[in-house]
């Protein structure tokens, strides 16, 4: 039987860093969420946390960031109602 997986949750300023590292902890954020897929962590958050952040990138940087957002990184969530 496989060892549960850590849960790790992540908010809307880390989910956003991960898509823009213009910003100097943005990289740094990057780098924690490469290590956290790596060590299979399980990264938890919440819909509206997903809803707020899909917003926040439509405003700053158009919806090509929104479809990058829900391709390469909402597949990576386990997103929970709240």
């Amino acid at each position: 039987m496989a060892a549960p997986s850590q849960l790790t949750f992540v908010d809307a300023g880390a989910l956003v860093a991960v898509l823009d590292r213009t910003a100097p902890g943005h990289f740094y954020m990057g780098e924690l969420w490469r290590l956290e897929i790596d060590s299979r962590s399980t990264l938890v958050t919440t819909d509206s946390t997903v809803l707020k952040v899909a917003l926040e990138l439509q405003a700053e940087h158009g919806l090509a960031a929104v479809e990058r957002f829900f391709s390469d990184v909402v597949p990576a969530l386990r997103i929970e109602r709240c």
